[in-house]
C-alpha cells in the first residue's frame, strides 16, 4: 500500500495545500498512521462502526487533530443497518458471511449490532467538504454501495483518487463485484492505475487485491 500512496501524495502535492481523506473502515488504525507518515499536511477522515476497534482508534488519536473519528459506517443510505462482528476482527462487515464459501475458514459471526450509516454525499454536504483527495475503501464486500452514495459526487469529479479492496472469493452474501464496480460507478470518469497486494489461495486462484482509480479530465460544464 504505502509504496503507491507515496507516489499519488506525490502528485497531490502539486495542486493541493491540505489534502482531505475519507478512511473508510480504519480497522486499529494502520492505514491512518500510513497516512499520516506520509504527509503531514492532510486531514483524514475515520469511519469505523465497530465498537471495540472504535476504542482503539480513540486512545491513539483523540487529541489529534489531523484525524477526526466516526463510529459510523458509509453505505448507500442514510439509515441504521445490521452489523456482523466477525471472530477474525478485519472481516467484520454490513455484510453477513457466506456459511455456503468455497474457502472454509474459523471464522463465525460472534454478535450483530445495529450501526449509523450515512452516504459519502451526506457526509460532504453537512461537513462542507468539496473535494476528496483520496477515497480509501476498505469495507468487506460493501464497496459497490458505498459508491452508490457517492454517485454525485464522483459524477462531478469531487473525488480525486479512490482505492478499494476487492473480494473475488465468495466470502460474503452479496458482495461487491469487480465488473458491477466498473460498469455502474467508475469507469465513465476514472482510470484504473494500478493493482496492489494480490492474495491467492493455495490452488493459485485470486482471492482479493486493492485497485486504485484516478479521476480523469473532466469538462469544466460536468463538474458544476
Amino acid at each position: 500500500m504505502k509504496k503507491e500512496i507515496v507516489n499519488l501524495f506525490i502528485s497531490l502535492k502539486k495542486k493541493y495545500k491540505k489534502k482531505i481523506i475519507f478512511d473508510v473502515g480504519s480497522f486499529d488504525g494502520r492505514s491512518i498512521d500510513n497516512f499520516l507518515d506520509i504527509d503531514a499536511n492532510v486531514i483524514v477522515h475515520a469511519f469505523e462502526p465497530n465498537p471495540k476497534l472504535f476504542s482503539v482508534l480513540l486512545s491513539k488519536y483523540k487529541h489529534n487533530k489531523k484525524v477526526i473519528l466516526n463510529q459510523i459506517a458509509i453505505s448507500d443510505v442514510n439509515s441504521y443497518k445490521n452489523f456482523y462482528v466477525n471472530s477474525f476482527q478485519e472481516t467484520s462487515s454490513l455484510k453477513n458471511l457466506n456459511v455456503n464459501r468455497h474457502r472454509q475458514d474459523k471464522n463465525y459471526t460472534s454478535k450483530i449490532i445495529k450501526v449509523k450509516c450515512i452516504t459519502i454525499q451526506s457526509y460532504m454536504n453537512k461537513n462542507n467538504i468539496k473535494i476528496i483527495d483520496l477515497l480509501k475503501l476498505d469495507t468487506q464486500g460493501n464497496e459497490n454501495l458505498i459508491l452508490k452514495g457517492a454517485r454525485i459526487p464522483l459524477s462531478k469529479g469531487r473525488i480525486k483518487y479512490i482505492k478499494l479492496e476487492l473480494i473475488f472469493e465468495d466470502y460474503y452474501s452479496e458482495q461487491s463485484q469487480f465488473s458491477e464496480i466498473e460498469n455502474n460507478f467508475l469507469k465513465k470518469n476514472y482510470k484504473l492505475i494500478s493493482l496492489e497486494d494480490l492474495k491467492y489461495s493455495s490452488d493459485s486462484k485470486i482471492l482479493q487485491l486493492d485497485a486504485i482509480y484516478k479521476l480523469q479530465l473532466m469538462s469544466t460544464k460536468r463538474r458544476h
